[in-house]
């Protein structure tokens, strides 16, 4: 029997654990802190649940795979586990598609998706005009393969990766208000407390927070991890064409 208040509390533990190790983490070992359990983590998952591994999202693994590979052999490696352990875990109770999942519904959902790369265009804009630097516009074929591994990582590891963990500790009931509102935390301030390794600037968390982390992980959640990966990308692809890396 589903005991909501029972799961709550285990989703609540979950994300002020999260929210905290990020912050203890930014401060001391950084990346390192995740990159490790996490795929730890993916890879033992993974060996339990092998007979639940579905084709496609072995070969989306390996596409996404290698588009990091261009930019970080490290990150690239530990792209292939987290994103395939993911999938594997929310087929049974939440799932999300990397693009479409119902051929019938496939034309809506591209234009929900083209949508979501236009918004993905102004939140680029946006940033630029938040970052109060001298602009000067240069191209480098390395720029976009740097955008690529953010959008992709960061989208695996700290979005999906961590929602198919918060889905199955609450189970496969549906989810209240409080309950959403703990997976946005979980969602969005372990990855924005990463960017800050030297100081907690409450207003620059709250401003990456509601201009960038929160609409990934809503595009993420209600169209596709493709609208989430490609606005993140488009975000830091101009961010490094208009102020360099």
């Amino acid at each position: 029997m589903f005991n909501r208040k029972k799961h709550t509390l285990h989703l609540s533990m979950f994300a002020f654990f999260l929210c905290s190790y990020s912050i203890i983490s930014a401060q001391t070992i950084g990346m390192l802190a995740w990159l490790v359990p996490i795929s730890v983590i993916s890879i033992i998952q993974l060996i339990k649940d092998y007979h639940d591994i579905q084709r496609k999202d072995l070969l989306t693994a390996c596409f996404l795979s290698l588009i990091v590979l261009a930019n970080n052999t490290i990150l690239s490696i530990a792209v292939f586990p987290a994103y395939l352990s993911a999938t594997t875990m929310l087929h049974s109770s939440y799932d999300i598609p990397f693009l479409f999942t119902d051929k019938t519904i496939a034309k809506a959902q591209l234009r929900k998706t083209l949508l979501c790369l236009m918004a993905g265009i102004l939140l680029a804009v946006l940033n630029l005009l938040l970052s109060n630097s001298y602009l000067h516009p240069h191209w480098k074929l390395s720029y976009l393969f740097a955008a690529l591994q953010a959008g992709i990582f960061e989208e695996v590891y700290f979005r999906l990766f961590l929602f198919a963990w918060a889905i199955r500790l609450y189970g496969k009931a549906s989810l209240t208000s409080f309950a959403r509102v703990l997976i946005f935390i979980i969602l969005i301030f372990p990855h924005v407390f990463l960017h800050f390794p030297q100081t907690l600037d409450i207003i620059s968390i709250l401003m990456l927070s509601l201009l960038f982390a929160l609409p990934f992980s809503i595009m993420m959640q209600k169209i596709n991890l493709f609208s989430a990966i490609g606005a993140h990308t488009l975000v830091d692809l101009l961010r490094f064409i208009m102020l360099g890396m």
